[in-house]
């Protein structure tokens, strides 16, 4: 018996097929103009997947109305090709010092889309990161110390083996990404925040069977794992080598530059450190990957590829720049 079904065709009069192969490529080709609506503008454009970002810069003491003529323009380009905005999921974000002097006409500034004002919120998630006004990332390392102990419970309750080597492959693949991803970009500086994502892994060790009357780092040593701060700092050495042999690119990130001083001592690729006057700058990438990159020995530095590079840099203990052992 041959069961068949019958097909109505419709007008597609916007948009693109949705779970296709070709879908993603042809959403870019349908929004590929969108940039040009703010050509004439002062404003910055991010774009991810379906999201878009509009944002700028200006003075605490002068209004600047840019951004509202492009969130206006950009109003009328999605009528004109028929997509709707998602106004419940758009918000206004201000990134400022509160202990900036804020001129009135700046501090009741407020944004629309069809007469619907977006709300200003305290904290944003961009690309999986939280971070507040003053780009701190304090909340989000809470986030993901709470979900990672839900994860590590979970493994202890739902696994019936005890096999250390088991369990140690499930935390390294369902625990230890969530604390680590993006961490270049959210690092913590402060020693309560650093022993707070420590913890996890702390407390994962301590309740595999045999292990719970040892020390935190003779634990590591049977199971072969390394804190969780060595492992950062290592992250962040990897990206900063990718960066300089030109093998990521990364916006933005001119600040990651080889200092020229014919007199610089080292290992020859010294960066060039910039004087932060703001707590944000200090905890920047560009800004402290350059007191671990200085003192790293030209052998390592000079490793013909990443896989080398890796390997030197097991060998190094960096007692110097670790908190936590």
């Amino acid at each position: 018996m041959r069961i068949g079904s019958c097909i109505s065709k419709i007008p597609v009069i916007s948009g693109v097929p949705q779970g296709s192969v070709l879908g993603p490529t042809l959403f870019l080709i349908y929004i590929n103009d969108v940039t040009d609506v703010f050509s004439y503008l002062s404003v910055s454009l991010s774009l991810f997947a379906d999201d878009l970002k509009l944002y700028t810069c200006y003075k605490t003491d002068i209004l600047h109305n840019d951004l509202h003529t492009a969130i206006n323009q950009l109003t009328e380009w999605a009528k004109l090709w028929q997509l709707q905005i998602a106004i419940p999921k758009c918000s206004a974000f201000c990134i400022s010092n509160p202990q900036w002097n804020v001129c009135e006409s700046v501090q009741q500034v407020t944004y629309s889309i069809d007469g619907v004002h977006l709300p200003f919120v305290d904290q944003i998630r961009d690309i999986g990161v939280y971070h507040d006004c003053r780009l701190k990332c304090d909340k989000h390392i809470c986030l993901i110390v709470h979900n990672a102990y839900k994860r590590a419970v979970l493994i202890h309750k739902c696994f019936h083996t005890r096999e250390r080597d088991i369990l140690k492959l499930a935390f390294v693949t369902y625990v230890r990404p969530l604390l680590e991803f993006s961490c270049q970009v959210w690092a913590p500086k402060y020693n309560y925040l650093i022993g707070k994502i420590e913890s996890v892994q702390r407390f994962f060790t301590r309740r595999i069977r045999g292990l719970d009357k040892l020390s935190y780092s003779e634990r590591l040593n049977i199971l072969g794992l390394e804190t969780l701060n060595r492992r950062r700092v290592i992250l962040d050495l990897i990206l900063c080598y990718k960066y300089l042999h030109g093998l990521v690119e990364i916006n933005n990130c001119n600040r990651i530059r080889i200092c020229q001083s014919s007199r610089t001592r080292g290992n020859g690729m010294k960066l060039y450190k910039e004087q932060c006057n703001i707590d944000a700058r200090h905890q920047f990438f560009s800004n402290c990957i350059v007191d671990i990159w200085n003192p790293l020995p030209v052998a390592v530095v000079l490793s013909p590829s990443v896989a080398v590079f890796k390997q030197n840099l097991a060998k190094l203990t960096f007692s110097s720049f670790l908190r936590y052992s």
